[in-house]
């Protein structure tokens, strides 16, 4: 949970997890991985295509860098074909231009586009079209305006505005009506930066409840859940540190009001955690993380199958982790049926992926299938989409 830009380049009961490390084996499953880029997309350092969510039906969204460092959107069916999505109004100057963060059920996307003023709008696409998002009280300076990040199957819609004063608001659209919800956690600072989040990609369910945070007014990170009727809940992983920009950071929940994340300590190393409704929190390292400022696992995504991989999987959370020479792997917590405990599997580096710092593979969305859409840095620090396929039919 960062600001709007690094995104698109990502005291409670704690219980200790002796975690089992095994080795998963893409080739194992019945059909290989698959590396995908979007058309048009650039092939210098920065640029290249990244994932940013996928469906029950397999068909993945995200995002990729053209040769002008403008960014588009794109989707990818679940037969490998894409098409791309541009927002009428966007920006076709560099860090301008359309992203895409989150697809439903129904094939519906949302997301936001930069224009040539460098203002944040929201928009969803539907039925072949394009709407734009834009709230009330929203910015309309360069950095400022609306971030739309998630859409359920109901397709209401969940992210966050940039006010005129460049402070973050969380805001849901049910779109049936247009009416918009706006909130403020209430530890939320009111400065510059500062403000409440919304989790990306995975951050709202079917019931409304949504996973988010908030930086306070010492810019420390802190968790938020806060469910249909409004009602939030804060809450910090026991450990979390509390320095500039350490604390707690929620990444996804799933309909069982399961949250996940990663919490970033004292010394700045980072570390998995899952949250149960009851307020009980698991929290996990990934045997291979560095233990150095900058590096640990990140928790990310949580999905709310029942088996795959051949472990219990419900509230699996997928991220990954930097290690002592500063390269991005992926991995799968699965937390024991008991809640408390789990198994840590790591995932096989895409072949390309890249061995110096800030490159390797990174963690995208998974289904309740278990198709991983994930994407890598290569050595010539260029992004790739990257699909590992469900390694079994669904679950009844």
């Amino acid at each position: 949970m960062t600001n709007a830009v690094a995104r698109l380049v990502s005291l409670l009961t704690v219980a200790a997890v002796a975690a089992l490390t095994l080795s998963i084996s893409v080739r194992s499953s019945a059909q290989e991985p698959i590396e995908f880029e979007a058309p048009g997309a650039g092939t210098g350092a920065g640029q290249g295509t990244i994932a940013t969510d996928i469906n029950w039906e397999g068909a993945i969204v995200g995002n990729y860098a053209l040769p002008t460092n403008a960014f588009g959107a794109y989707m990818r069916s679940p037969k490998g074909k894409f098409t791309t999505l541009n927002a009428p109004g966007a920006g076709a100057g560099a860090n301008q231009g359309t992203s895409a963060w989150s697809i439903n059920s129904k094939g519906e996307i949302t997301g936001y586009y930069i224009d040539g003023s460098n203002v944040y709008h929201g928009y969803v696409w539907a039925d072949d079209t394009i709407t734009s998002i834009d709230v009330p009280g929203a910015g309309a300076g360069s950095g400022q305006g609306t971030l739309a990040y998630d859409i359920n199957s109901k397709g209401e819609i969940a992210g966050e505005y940039i006010d005129g004063n460049n402070v973050f608001h969380g805001f849901t659209l049910w779109l049936g009506p247009g009416a918009f919800t706006s909130f403020d956690a209430p530890g939320a600072g009111a400065g510059p930066g500062q403000g409440t989040f919304t989790a990306s990609e995975d951050g709202l369910t079917r019931k409304a409840s949504l996973a988010g945070g908030y930086l306070d007014g010492s810019d420390v990170y802190h968790g938020l859940l806060r469910v249909a009727d409004g009602t939030m809940t804060e809450f910090d992983v026991m450990g979390a540190g509390t320095g500039a920009y350490q604390g707690t950071n929620p990444g996804g929940i799933d309909p069982k009001d399961r949250i996940s994340g990663y919490y970033t300590d004292g010394n700045s190393v980072y570390h998995g955690f899952l949250r149960l409704k009851d307020g009980s929190i698991t929290t996990f390292d990934v045997p291979g993380a560095g233990t150095a400022p900058g590096q640990g696992t990140q928790g990310e995504n949580i999905i709310a199958a029942r088996v795959i991989y051949g472990q219990y999987a419900a509230g699996m959370i997928d991220g990954q982790y930097i290690d002592g020479n500063n390269v991005y792997h992926c991995f799968l917590f699965a937390p024991d049926p008991g809640g408390v405990g789990g198994t840590i599997m790591t995932i096989d580096d895409a072949p390309g992926a890249g061995t110096a710092p800030g490159q390797g593979t990174f963690a995208g969305p998974i289904n309740a299938k278990g198709a991983i859409a994930e994407y890598y840095v290569d050595q010539n620090n260029v992004y790739h989409g990257y699909l590992i396929p469900a390694p079994q039919p669904p679950m009844p």
